[in-house]
Order: C-alpha cells, then sequence, then structure tokens
C-alpha cells in the first residue's frame, strides 16, 4: 500500500466520524474510545511510514553525494597527472609561469576539499560522515598516496628551474595507486547504499502491512457497525424530513384555504361596518363601532399576511416589470394609509425627492405592498411625532437607476437584537402579526435589492430598503415654467412637512418663505403683499391655522393673496373657511401643483374624459353594479345610494351584457373576475353589439398591478379601480369622469 493510500483511508475514518450520519452512534463512551484507537494507531502508522520515507530519502542522498565525490576524485587525480606531465617537458625548455602554477595548486585545492568532504562530511558537498569499519580502511589506503602526490607537487611548484623526472615519477605512481583505493571506496559506498536502501524497504513494506491488518481489521471490527448504524439513522432522517415536508405542505393548504374562507366573510363584515358607522348612532354606539372596525382591521392585515406568506412559502408570487407612475404610486400607498395616522393624531409625511423619475419600470404592486407594511409598522409603534415615507435616488447609471424607499417614524425604536430578529417570521416585536416584515424582506429580495433597520430604543427606527428599475418621464414642463419668479408664504408647525414643501416648490421655480410659527407672521401682516399665494397648515399651535387665516382676511382677500390649506382632518371640518384650496396631508405633489395653478388663475383647462358631460348630476347617476359576492355587491350598493346614486346589482356576466345595452345605466361597475363570463369578456362582448355613444362608462374592478391596469383598459375597461376601494374612491373616479350639472 502506498503513503497516498494510507493518507486517504486515515481521512476516510476521519470524515466518517465527524459526518452527521455517524455522529448520532458515539454517543457510547467505549465506542468513541475504540474508535479513538483505531484512527490513532492509522495515523501513527502514517507518521512511521513518513520517517522512513524521509530515513529512505535523506541516505540515498548521502550515499549518492559520495559516490559522486569519490569518481570526481579519481578524474582530478588523473587530469592533475595530465597536466604535471605536460609542465615538466615545457619546464625543460622555459620556465613556467605563475599563472601556471597557480592554475595546479588551485586543482590541489580543490582536490584536498573533496577529500576531506570524503573523510568528515561536507554539506556543501552533500557527503554524510561514513563510520562503517570497510569504509574507512578503505579511504584510509588513499590518504598516503594522497599526501604523497600533495606534498611533491607542492615542492615541484616551489621550484624555479627545471623539474626532474624522478618526482614526475613519484607523482604519477602515488596517482595510480590513490586511483585504484577511490576505486575501492566508491565500490564500498556503492554496497553500503544497496544495503541500507533494502532494509528501508523491509522496514516500509513491515510497515504497511501491518497498516493494511490494522484498517482491514479496524474496518471490520469498527466502522462497518457504525457506518450500518448511521445509515438506518440517515434513513429515519429522510423519513422524518419526508414528513416535515408533508406537514409543511398541508399547513400551507391549510392556511391558504383559511385565508380565503376567512377573508370573504370579513371583508363583508367590515363593510357593514362601514354602513353602520354611516346611521345615527349614540356616542356610546359610535365608541364601539370603531372598536369593532379596528379590530376587524386588524384581523385583516392579519388574514392577508398568512396569505401573502404562503403564497412565498409556495414560490407562487413572481415578480412583474411594468412602468407605472412612481409618484403617484407613493402618494396613493400615504392615502391609503392616512385614517390610521389622523386617529392617532400624527403627521404621516411624503417626502418624495425632486430627481425621482416619474415613471419607474419595477414591479408596482410588490412596492406598494412593501410600504403598506412597513407604514402600518411605523404607525402601529408611533404614539406621537410623524411617520415620513421617503423616496430618493441612490444611484444612476443611463436608464437603470436604484432607489431608496425609507420610512421614518418617532415612535419607541427597538434594540440591536430585536433589529436583528425583525425580519424573521414569527419572531418580530414590532409587527402585527410577526410577519409584516418577514414578507417584506422576501419581497423586496425577490425584487433584487435589500432592506434594512436603522433604530435606537427610544428613538424612532428607520427601515429602508432599495430596487433597480429603469427610469422614464419627468415634470411636466409646460405647467412648472408657469410657476417660474412666484413667491410663496408656507406656514407649518411640522419642520418636516416645511421642509418637504420648500423643497418641492424650489423645484418649481417658486420661492417659498417658511414659517413655524403663526405668531411671525402675525407680526409681519402688513408685508404680506410681496407674496403671489399662501400655504397654511389647519392647525399650528399655539394659534391655530384658521385663526391666521381670519387675521389675514381682514386685510386681504382672495384676489390679492390667495391661501391654500393643508389639514390631516376631513374637509367637513374646515367648511366655511375662506380659504381657495384645500389639500389633506399627506399632500401629492400633482394636488399640490394643480392647486397652485388653480388659485393663480393658471390652470389650462383640459378635454373631459368621457361622453356624457353635462347631462346629469355626479351624484344622481343610475349604476349597475357586477360582482359575484353577495355581501360585497350589497355593501357597495348600499354605499352609492347613500350618496344619492340609483344602484342595480347582478352577480354574472350574461346579465351585465343584457342590462348594459339597455342604455338604463350611466355607470358599470363590473367585477374583471365574475363566474362563468367574466367581467373582460362581458364587456368586450357589450361593445361589440352596443353602439360606442350609446354605452354607459365602464368601469372594472381588479386588485392586480399597474401592468394589468394598464391590460385591462386595452381590453375595454374605460378606467380600473382597486377592487377593496373605499367608496369615496369610487366617488372621486366619478368626480372626474362625470361633469357636474349645478
Amino acid at each position: 500500500m502506498e503513503t497516498r493510500e494510507l493518507i486517504a483511508l486515515v481521512f476516510f475514518g476521519i470524515f466518517a466520524f465527524r459526518s452527521d450520519r455517524v455522529r448520532g452512534t458515539f454517543m457510547n463512551t467505549k465506542f468513541r474510545f475504540l474508535i479513538s484507537i483505531y484512527i490513532l494507531g492509522i495515523l501513527t502508522c502514517v507518521l512511521l511510514s513518513g520517517a522512513i520515507a524521509f530515513l529512505t530519502h535523506k541516505d540515498a542522498n548521502e550515499y549518492t553525494a559520495g559516490v559522486s565525490v569519490s569518481t570526481r576524485q579519481k578524474a582530478q587525480a588523473f587530469e592533475l597527472g595530465q597536466n604535471l606531465t605536460l609542465l615538466y617537458n615545457k619546464s625543460q625548455h622555459t620556465i613556467l609561469s605563475s599563472e601556471e602554477k597557480e592554475s595546479i595548486r588551485n586543482m590541489i585545492f580543490k582536490w584536498e576539499l573533496a577529500q576531506k568532504a570524503l573523510v568528515n562530511g561536507n554539506e556543501a558537498y552533500g557527503t554524510a560522515n561514513q563510520k562503517s569499519p570497510e569504509f574507512v580502511s578503505k579511504l584510509q589506503v588513499t590518504s598516503l598516496p594522497f599526501v604523497n602526490v600533495t606534498e611533491r607537487v607542492k615542492q615541484m611548484l616551489d621550484k624555479n628551474g627545471a623539474w626532474n623526472m624522478e618526482d614526475l615519477n613519484f607523482v604519477v605512481s602515488n596517482i595510480e595507486s590513490y586511483t585504484e583505493g577511490m576505486n575501492d571506496v566508491t565500490g564500498q559506498l556503492n554496497k553500503e547504499s544497496d544495503e541500507v536502501l533494502l532494509w528501508r524497504f523491509f522496514q516500509f513494506l513491515i510497515l504497511a502491512t501491518i497498516t493494511l491488518i490494522f484498517a482491514i481489521v479496524g474496518f471490520f471490527l469498527f466502522l462497518r457497525p457504525i457506518l450500518r448504524k448511521g445509515e438506518e439513522a440517515e434513513e429515519i432522517k429522510r423519513t422524518v424530513a419526508d414528513e416535515l415536508d408533508r406537514y409543511k405542505t398541508s399547513r400551507t393548504e391549510f392556511l391558504t384555504n383559511f385565508g380565503h374562507e376567512v377573508r370573504a366573510p370579513l371583508d363583508g363584515l367590515i363593510g357593514m361596518m362601514e354602513l353602520l358607522a354611516q346611521t345615527q348612532l349614540n356616542e356610546e354606539q359610535g365608541k364601539y363601532v370603531r372598536s369593532m372596525k379596528g379590530s376587524s382591521g386588524h384581523l385583516q392585515n392579519i388574514v392577508n399576511e398568512i396569505i401573502d406568506h404562503t403564497k412565498l412559502d409556495q414560490g407562487e408570487i413572481e415578480i412583474n416589470k411594468a412602468k407605472f407612475d412612481l409618484h403617484d404610486t407613493l402618494e396613493q400607498v400615504a392615502d391609503m394609509m392616512k385614517p390610521g395616522a389622523v386617529d392617532k393624531r400624527l403627521e404621516l409625511i411624503t417626502d418624495i425627492d425632486p430627481t425621482c423619475p416619474e415613471e419607474f419600470l419595477q414591479d408596482e404592486r410588490r412596492i406598494r405592498q412593501v410600504l403598506v407594511h412597513l407604514l402600518g409598522n411605523a404607525l402601529k409603534y408611533t404614539q406621537q411625532g410623524e411617520v415620513v415615507l421617503k423616496a430618493e435616488v441612490l444611484n444612476q447609471e443611463g436608464e437603470f437607476v436604484q432607489m431608496k424607499f425609507s420610512v421614518i417614524d418617532t415612535g419607541i425604536g427597538m434594540d440591536e437584537m430585536s433589529s436583528r430578529r425583525a425580519f424573521e417570521s414569527f419572531q418580530s416585536e414590532h409587527s402585527a402579526s410577526g410577519l409584516s416584515l418577514s414578507i417584506a424582506k422576501r419581497l423586496v429580495t425577490k425584487m433584487g435589492g435589500r432592506i434594512w433597520i436603522e433604530s435606537t430604543p427610544g428613538s424612532g427606527t428607520t427601515v429602508s430598503f432599495t430596487v433597480v428599475g429603469e427610469m422614464a418621464g419627468g415634470l411636466d414642463l409646460s405647467k412648472v415654467s408657469l410657476l417660474n419668479g412666484k413667491k410663496v408664504l408656507v406656514v407649518d408647525g411640522n419642520r418636516t412637512t416645511l421642509k418637504v414643501l420648500v423643497k418641492q416648490l424650489s423645484v418649481w421655480g417658486v420661492q417659498a418663505i417658511p414659517f413655524n410659527s403663526p405668531e411671525l407672521v402675525t407680526d409681519m401682516i402688513d408685508n404680506l403683499t410681496k407674496f403671489d399665494f399662501a400655504i397654511i397648515d389647519h392647525q399650528i399651535p399655539p394659534v391655530d391655522g384658521m385663526t391666521l387665516l381670519d387675521r389675514i382676511r381682514l386685510k386681504y382677500d382672495s384676489q390679492e393673496l390667495p391661501v391654500i390649506v393643508i389639514s390631516n382632518n376631513s374637509l367637513s371640518l374646515v367648511e366655511g373657511q375662506t380659504f381657495d384650496q384645500y389639500l389633506t396631508k399627506p399632500v401629492r405633489q400633482s394636488a399640490l401643483l394643480e392647486a397652485i395653478l388653480k388659485v393663480l388663475k393658471m390652470e389650462k383647462t383640459a378635454p373631459h374624459r368621457g361622453n356624457h358631460e353635462g347631462t346629469f348630476s355626479k351624484n344622481n347617476l343610475k349604476i349597475l353594479i357586477a360582482h359575484d359576492n353577495d355581501l360585497t355587491r350589497a355593501i357597495t350598493e348600499r354605499n352609492l345610494q347613500i350618496l344619492g346614486h340609483k344602484c342595480v346589482s347582478v352577480n354574472n356576466g350574461i346579465d351585465v351584457i343584457e342590462q348594459g345595452g339597455k342604455g338604463q345605466f350611466d355607470l358599470l361597475l363590473v367585477d374583471t373576475e365574475l363566474h362563468g363570463v367574466n367581467g373582460v369578456e362581458a364587456v368586450q362582448k357589450l361593445r361589440k353589439i352596443t353602439q360606442e355613444d350609446q354605452l354607459p362608462l365602464i368601469f372594472g374592478l381588479s386588485d392586480s398591478g399597474e401592468s394589468e391596469k394598464k391590460r385591462l383598459l386595452k381590453l375595454g375597461m374605460d378606467e380600473v379601480i382597486d377592487r377593496k376601494a373605499e367608496v369615496d374612491v369610487i366617488q372621486k373616479k366619478i368626480e372626474e369622469w362625470f361633469a357636474s350639472s349645478n
């Protein structure tokens, strides 16, 4: 067996000892002791084999060096005799030069060094100090001829005249004697080398045999039973793993079915509570309804998170990239989360950097989903202060841009350990069900980005994530250029909101003068004529924003100083005030731009979409509602009736085609996923059989992303609304499409 085979066997034993398959069988002390002895014995044999191999190599080199030196000594002695003979002949006719004599001295010097290397050993020559009696006796035979030659040659070199024949004959005869003796030395070295190497071979062979026997016996006595137990343990492990996979699959299926079964009645329950909240209730009943709505909303979030989590586990969630309006999406998300901020009296601020692209190529639905999770989490754990949704460009290379989104709150914060565990499923203390941040991280990862937390206990939390997409589009320069050089007075008690407003206005070319105290504005009220318009927060302590507005109106009317009011409250709280435009927080950039253009009388009247303009009141429409969920259909119908609309509801696509083609309705609200003939097919057939000027407007209901909405618009829808949209969202879309008859 070769050395590499022994090493391989040892490593096999070590691997077997460390592997998971057999580690469990070493709980027995006896097994551990026996296997340790086995491995130790193998290692000992390997080490001894290595030592023998090293000694063999060392001896071989030394004997080879000795043979080489002795052979070279004979050659040098022969060469010395030849050179002396030539110089003798020359000395009979002329005087020898010093260079010729020096050459002979160098030969003698080298000859002496090599002789000493043979006698005493020398590292430079690679020779050992050989001590065998035979070698020593044979080497001594060469000593006298060597001494005779070296001494007589030195005497000859010291003579100035011609050399005599007697000296030359003496040197040559001793060289011959030296050469014969060195032949014996070389033979002795070869003989001893063969003997030593043969003995080393027998040592190695005996050790290899012992190792092989030890390894085979040890394998059958120790390793084989252990490996068999390891295989049994591995089989048990596989069985347990299969059972665990089946359990996970059944758990996922159960959670998915549970989520879908619970969500439908829960949506109906929430809708009915919305309707109940709009009826005449006393204070105690209103309190109960608000508590029920809060608990139901919390339960709805948990159900949605469980469904998303199971979809991620099953790999059903895919990233579908399409161009969408990034600014609009961020503002929609903020609008969606606004009620939670209003209930807790928190400032919800959107800070969209002006360099952010308006159109962005990524999965709009997943970005929206992540932001909703993060904002919901921030609002839950922030009791006072503000929550900021911030978007900025991190890097840009050509059309590719890396966006950074951050949700910054002034809440309770978290320690380092909680931050590390926040993204683990069911581990986070800072998410509604322990899944929000886990889902957000998995979605961000699928989009190719990363997400992280920066937080300090008691100092708020910042959760940021990045995604890479492609940018397109920009500002509407035709509108923005109209504002260049305008001056605006901005009054807001929240410094973050103030900063965001000033930054956005400056991008549009508007010079903004910010104040966070109404008292300072009151002091300079006589100098407000230099401003083209003003933006005032509704609630600014200690002087209320409406009080400041009243003071301004005592001196300036709407023509002299138009005022835009921004507020967290609903419009009903400030009706009757003398402002010119009203915006709710968080303020949308597009809405702010339109409001400014209106108060400055700069808006361009755009042609109205739709073909029903001016024929009826926007709150007195005839609407057909098509939805296959009875409860959802009833809630939508009731909410629209409260707003003054006349509604008829159906639950299938056939009725949509039949009822919609009669010309009785102004608007169709059609769920795109009706049973049988789905909503899309029904709309397409309706358009084929009905003349365009007799068709009502058709709003599709779908919870798909931006790319799917665009596809539905191409397939025949006039507008696409989120299936879960509140009734005020539907009413807003109605107001956009239908002009008031007043």
